[in-house]
């Protein structure tokens, strides 16, 4: 707490999240939910379940309790990585719990700070939600039971609809400060920071520094997927850098990935499968997201566009749609474009002719400038 009173944010962190309901009377909507889900899985599920809570419980991140009114389901739900990660299934509460939209920073925010041969250096925080305290009015709706015992959550949990939005807003605090204090360029996409310096021994001594910053301030980093040593090449939110040069491709776990859902959504196309429209947009999210490395592929989209805007139209979102051929044309197109494996050079280009028009009573006068530095007037009567 000395920590994060230091750089005058006490006050958040002790308020901790609180419920923010659509209404006053939300809360009393929740009561029903008082008979306990009992954990379904296999018994090396169950064990898996029962070490993570374990956790939990000795980090201070769960515990246990007696008088519980709502009770939330609880499950293991598989990560990228192939391990389980227990989830805490706070749907019901979603639906009655305000929804803040705010901006989180990409691919896109990082170009603009990058420059020709900067080093960058990555760090990632463990469990990062846990850090960020659930306030007392919050934890009775925070509950879950297991082998008959009943826990509520200190920490975030991960699937609360409010999560991502308090721990950006905590985390920005600290970068505000980290900023202010070093100098530094940083950015941060939830529990991932990226660091970037020109020069690589300043970057060291600068990266040591950040990292007892973050960890005063109860932030554990997580040792196998931060990138402490600076790098001119790295991967970044699956996006593969190349300062040398200043180019960005899709790393190649996100191009097999994505060749392999274009397959599939071809194979459903051609038999005419019928799909939700929110599985339709969510496909379509994952091509938009492209759009850094090949900035014209939403030209290509028009069909599926098409066929999303009519259905939702006719349907609403909760609506399902058949998957048309005339879209088929706009999935291969894409497909080809990933297959390329075409970089892009993110650097933004100087221009080669620079035309100024200047107007007044006695005419029109045009300078031109070029990028070796001659110029020239063009006057018009």
């Amino acid at each position: 707490m000395d920590q994060w009173d230091k750089i005058g944010s006490i006050q958040t962190i002790i308020r901790g999240a609180q419920p923010e309901w659509i209404s006053p009377a939300a809360p009393l909507i929740l009561l029903p939910q008082q008979q306990p889900r009992q954990f379904r899985g296999t018994l090396e599920q169950e064990k898996e379940y029962m070490n993570q809570l374990e956790k939990e419980l000795s980090s201070g991140v769960v515990k246990e309790m007696d008088n519980v009114q709502v009770y939330n389901p609880t499950f293991l739900v598989p990560r990228q990585d192939g391990q389980l990660r227990k989830i805490l299934d706070c749907r019901k509460i979603n639906l009655l719990t305000q929804l803040t939209h705010f901006k989180m920073y990409g691919p896109e925010e990082l170009r603009q700070i990058l420059q020709e041969s900067n080093y960058a250096t990555i760090l990632d925080i463990k469990n990062a939600f846990y850090h960020v305290r659930v306030s007392p009015n919050l934890q009775p709706f925070q509950r879950f039971q297991f082998k008959k015992k009943a826990y509520t959550y200190l920490g975030l949990p991960f699937c609360w609809r409010r999560s991502p939005l308090l721990f950006s807003r905590t985390l920005s605090i600290a970068i505000r400060s980290i900023r202010e204090k070093w100098n530094v360029k940083i950015q941060n996409y939830m529990d991932n920071k990226i660091f970037v310096n020109q020069s690589k021994q300043q970057h060291k001594q600068l990266n040591q520094k950040n990292i007892t910053f973050i960890s005063n301030r109860s932030r554990r980093l997580s040792p196998t997927k931060c990138v402490t040593i600076p790098k001119k090449c790295f991967q970044y939110l699956s996006w593969s850098f190349q300062t040398q040069s200043i180019e960005v491709t899709m790393t190649q776990t996100r191009r097999r990935s994505m060749k392999h859902n274009l397959k599939d959504w071809f194979q459903m196309t051609n038999e005419s499968q019928i799909v939700t429209i929110r599985s339709l947009d969510q496909k379509i999210g994952e091509i938009n997201y492209l759009r850094f490395q090949f900035p014209k592929i939403s030209l290509w989209m028009n069909a599926i566009n098409n066929l999303k805007t009519r259905a939702i139209a006719k349907g609403g979102w909760d609506a399902s749609v058949k998957l048309y051929k005339q879209i088929l044309g706009n999935l291969w197109t894409i497909l080809i474009l990933i297959k390329q494996i075409k970089l892009r050079q993110v650097k933004d280009r100087t221009p080669d002719l620079i035309l100024q028009t200047h107007a007044n009573k006695n005419g029109r006068s045009q300078l031109c400038k070029t990028s070796n530095g001659k110029q020239w007037t063009l006057i018009n009567g």
